[in-house]
């Protein structure tokens, strides 16, 4: 089960998703892909029953082609969930604190979660940046194709 986030670490949790729209996935709106994001207890789209943070469909056939989950905390019930999504066999991303992204690649590593993608965030000042990991190859420049979320071969 779960924890419950706290109003502020909710808080938090929300705004992330919407920047993390706002900014990655910007370049996939722009391509005519739908973004839905399910922000506090909404449930605006689903993928098999399941619930992530953001989905995106296609542009052409509507199915889920990116699953992505924003974190606050990391622990138990996160790569619980984290498996169940892995398994949707659709392209899935972790977003975590940047504080949490080494508990966060052992975990994945040592329960062998189906993840293509982790991305970190911190705050400064009220912004949130957010920055793809090296996990688990090489380290991605900003430069490179692909640096912000692309639409899966």
């Amino acid at each position: 089960m779960r924890r419950k986030r706290g109003d502020r670490e909710q808080g938090l949790h929300d705004q992330s998703i919407q920047e993390k729209i706002r900014t990655s996935y910007a370049l996939l709106r722009r391509e005519g892909h739908t973004i839905c994001a399910n922000i506090g207890e909404q449930h605006n789209c689903d993928v098999e029953g399941l619930y992530p943070d953001i989905v995106t469909f296609h542009k052409n056939t509507g199915r889920p082609i990116i699953i992505d989950e924003i974190e606050t905390f990391v622990d138990e019930p996160e790569f619980e969930e984290w498996k169940k999504f892995g398994l949707l066999k659709i392209r899935f991303v972790v977003t975590v604190p940047a504080r949490e992204i080494h508990q966060t690649i052992e975990e994945i590593e040592r329960r062998a979660i189906p993840v293509n993608e982790i991305w970190t965030y911190s705050t400064e000042g009220g912004a949130i940046s957010f920055l793809r990991s090296p996990w688990p190859h090489r380290i991605a420049s900003p430069e490179e194709p692909g640096f912000q979320l692309s639409v899966p071969d």
